[in-house]
Order: C-alpha cells, then structure tokens, then sequence
C-alpha cells in the first residue's frame, strides 16, 4: 500500500522544502494583490477602461521581456537573481501600501506598480523555473515540478477569499478604499518577504551555466528554437490565448461584483476563489489522465486533423510513439541534468501503411 506521504517525496529535500514553503506563502499574498489592485483601480476611478490599461501595463513587459529574462536565468546564479527580485517587489508594494495608508494613492500609482512589478516578473519566473529542478535528485523530480505547479491553483482557492473578507473588515472599520487596499498590500508585502527568507536557507548546488555568446544571440537562438519547432511554438500559443481570452476575465471581476451582483469585497474574493476551484478541478483531471490524452493532444497540436474524406487523407497515416532519445523531438540544453537529454521519452511520429496492423 502507498504511503500517505509518499507524493510528496520532494519535500523530504530540505533545499525544496524550503523553497517550496516559502513560494507557497508568497503566492498566497499575490493572490490577494491580484485581487485588490483592480478593485483599488475601480473604487478610486470608476473606470472600466482603466481597469484595461492597468491590464495592458502588466502584459507589456510580460511579453516583451520574456525572452531576456530567460537568458538572465541561465547566465547568472539564479537563487541571488530571485532573492534580489523579493526586494525589487518588497520596496515596489511598501511605495504602494504606504501611498494607500496615507491616503494619497492615485490610479497612475498602480499603473507604474503594475508595469514595473510585471517587468521584474519577467526575470523572476524563469530564474524560479530553472533553479528548483537542482534542489532534488532525479526520482523526486517528477513530484517536484506537479508540487511547484500546483501552487498557483491550490493558493486561488482560500488567498483571495481570505483576502476578501479581510478587505471587507477593514473597509468596514476605516470605510476608506485606500486604507482597506493598504491593510491587504502589507499582507502581500509580507508574504514576499517570507519568501525571500526562505531563499537565503536555500543551498544551491554547483551548476555549469552558459558563458559563450551574448544575450542578444541567445535571445536569437531561442527565437530560432521555437520558431523551427512547432509543437514548443503551439504549446506557447495555447498558453497565450488562454490568457487574453481565459484568465482576463478577472480584470473585469470589479464591474460585475459591484455593478450587476450588487455585493462587497468579500463576495469579490470568493469570486476569484470560485475560479480557483475550477482550475483545481480542471489540473486535477489533466494529472489523472496525461498518459492517455496528452500525446494525443500534442499530436493534433503539431499535425493538425485530417479530412473526413477518406480521398483527402495521404498515403500513409501518422501514428504518434513514444520512442527514448529519438532526434526528431526538439533537443534542450545538455547541461541541465533533467534536461530531455538525459534519456526521457520523446514523441516520434511515424509513418504506417493503410492497411497494416498495429
């Protein structure tokens, strides 16, 4: 029989352990600042479309520095770069809280916040990504990437909830916007510092990183690497619509809270909570059934669908395998020990006559 504790066998590593603890908390309050920055936005102006702009400010540098920040990660020691990026974002929400608790925050104050707490994540999300597969050994390491990867959904779930009932408090006692947005940035501000307490008792090992070349063409060799492989450049796509026209639709939680259901704060939170549910549910469901769907998924992603009309389909069909250290899978950098290098399957596609059995 398992053992109840056994799929969490990363966390017996003390180095992810802390890691991991430490991420968890400071997801936790950026649930709460992703929740209340727009209502801050929407209290104070009573705009939609600066509930937008604010949008945009967070997706510009998103996107425009993604590629920079991902070469940053791979040159320079990356628990020094995120310790450093907990301070850019302590002294960022400390401007922004004591703004709001001294009542003279402003709507442009969240927007310059936004754009800049957004560039600096750009930095932060891939040093993060690259550095904690180092904290475990090879067999942990499948536990380890569901753990990191189920933070973001676990944390939607009580943070804004919980964030939501204590902006209604103090909403209730102040009955000022701006302070009740300060108490609930404190909370975020605290949550990052606890992280990056974390990261200072986080031991990471040696790891060979890349010297040759300048940023400019590794950018240029990443650019080359998605555009020459489609299956990385589709999962990317994917990943970008699902934001624009899926998770955006939080920007807009403010307007429907307070204009169509006619409720507080507190319902706000459970609002976003609510969404914490369904993504829960829906990356429960995906982890129960990756072996049967996924290459599946990819297939289609990467070959598209043939035509019903069996006149229309090519002499030969493609059938999806799952083959070890084939060269026609996208190869990744040799020096990362979990790297798909290192022996794990890849997806081959071959061809097979109409007619012949599997």
């Amino acid at each position: 029989m398992l053992h109840p504790f056994a799929r969490f066998s990363a966390l017996r590593h003390r180095d992810f352990r802390l890691y991991w603890i430490g991420f968890l908390v400071s997801i936790s309050g950026q649930q709460m600042l992703w929740m209340v920055q727009p209502w801050l936005i929407y209290e104070l102006s009573g705009s939609k479309v600066y509930l937008g702009l604010n949008a945009l400010a967070q997706a510009v540098p998103a996107t425009a520095l993604v590629l920079l920040g991902g070469v940053v990660a791979d040159k320079f020691d990356q628990r020094k770069l995120l310790i450093g990026m907990q301070g850019v974002y302590i002294a960022l929400l400390g401007v922004l809280a004591t703004l709001a608790l001294t009542e003279l925050l402003v709507v442009w104050h969240i927007f310059v916040v936004s754009f800049i707490h957004s560039g600096v994540s750009s930095f932060e999300n891939p040093a993060r990504q690259s550095m904690f597969p180092h904290l475990v050994d090879r067999d942990a390491m499948p536990n380890a990437v569901a753990m990191n990867s189920s933070v973001h959904p676990a944390t939607r779930i009580f943070a804004p909830g919980l964030g939501g009932l204590i902006l209604a408090g103090a909403l209730a006692v102040t009955d000022s916007p701006r302070v009740a947005g300060g108490t609930v940035l404190l909370l975020a501000i605290g949550g990052v510092a606890v992280y990056a307490l974390m990261l200072m008792r986080v031991h990471l090992p040696p790891v060979k990183r890349s010297r040759g070349g300048t940023m400019l063409s590794d950018i240029a060799a990443g650019t080359k690497f998605i555009w020459r492989n489609r299956i990385v450049a589709h999962l990317i796509g994917m990943a970008y619509y699902n934001m624009f026209f899926g998770i955006s639709l939080g920007v807009l939680f403010p307007v429907i809270a307070k204009d169509i259901f006619e409720v507080g704060p507190f319902w706000l939170g459970m609002m976003w909570t609510s969404t914490g549910f369904v993504n829960s549910e829906s990356f429960g469901s995906s982890q129960n059934h990756f072996q049967s769907t996924s290459y599946v998924g990819l297939l289609r992603i990467s070959y598209g669908r043939p035509s019903r009309r069996r006149k229309n389909w090519p002499a030969g069909r493609r059938r999806l395998r799952v083959r070890p250290n084939s060269p026609e899978f996208p190869q990744f950098p040799r020096h990362d020990p979990y790297s798909a290098g290192g022996g794990w399957p890849r997806l081959v596609s071959e061809s097979k006559e109409e007619g012949n059995s599997r």
